[in-house]
């Protein structure tokens, strides 16, 4: 696959691990887009059996490579499914394997109203770290990393995000000829999650300073801004995520435009 101006970041894990509400979180946080392999394999009926044991369907390999390739060719998807043993290692920038308590994975397969012998497969799969196990092999031979994220709670979930988005700013950086982008901006140092302090003022200042150096035109930024900063006597942080929108066309204007504040 040709070079992308985006980075691919796949999320796989057992049924019932939270993969669909980690990538819409990691959507909303990093601008990529979800790409959730299940419904499309429904949508298009990539398969050709069905399994009415465990009620599902046998996707078909090659007619999933097929219509995933063209989707992934020029980055920005966060691929969402079960299982990474067939798919191309060189799509992929990033791996996330989400894992959970046994405990929880069964709770949750009850509330989806899954039957016991689905139930029992799912949670023998996790045991036995399958998943993980798969992706490991699919990839071992890439320079591809792999990341290996709890997802029983909230906390956990919000902190996962985190990781990646540290790892994509700091890794896994955006390429746009036309100019700098926000995740560039939360690149610098002092940005990006676990930082004790970025203010606004930073943030336009970084956007003037990057116009002057790159006297041309590029569109509107958006993006996220995450900061933890300490709670006096409480020895704990709280997490502040900004949504912020820059427009260096019109003399570098920063605005917030949504907060969202994470207490211990």
């Amino acid at each position: 696959m040709a070079e992308r101006g985006r980075p691919n970041v796949l999320v796989t894990g057992t049924p019932g691990v939270g993969k669909t509400t980690f990538c819409d979180g990691l959507a909303q946080a990093t601008g990529l887009t979800h790409l959730e392999v299940g419904k499309l394999i429904r949508e298009k009926q990539l398969y050709r059996e069905w399994d009415d044991e465990m009620d599902c369907s046998i996707f078909d390999e090659e007619l999933v490579l097929d219509a995933l390739e063209p989707l992934l060719e020029e980055g920005g998807q966060i691929v969402d499914f079960h299982s990474s043993g067939f798919l191309q290692d060189d799509w992929f920038d990033l791996v996330v394997v989400l894992r959970v308590e046994t405990e929880t994975l069964y709770g949750r397969l009850e509330r989806r109203h899954y039957g016991e012998a689905k139930i029992r497969e799912n949670v023998e799969a996790e045991i036995f770290q399958t998943c993980l196990d798969e992706a490991r092999e699919a990839f071992e031979d890439s320079d591809v990393r792999i990341m290996e994220i709890h997802h029983d709670t909230q906390e956990q979930l919000e902190a996962g995000i985190c990781q990646v988005q540290e790892i994509r700013h700091r890794v896994l950086p955006d390429v746009n000829p036309a100019g700098p982008r926000a995740d560039r901006l939360l690149a610098e140092p002092g940005g990006g999650c676990g930082t004790r302090r970025r203010s606004t003022a930073g943030i336009r200042a970084a956007v003037s300073r990057q116009s002057r150096e790159s006297p041309r035109s590029f569109n509107l930024w958006e993006g996220t801004l995450l900061m933890s900063m300490p709670v006096p006597r409480r020895h704990s942080w709280v997490r502040l995520q900004l949504l912020f929108r820059a427009d260096p066309g019109r003399s570098a204007e920063t605005r917030v435009i949504g907060i969202c504040l994470s207490l211990p």
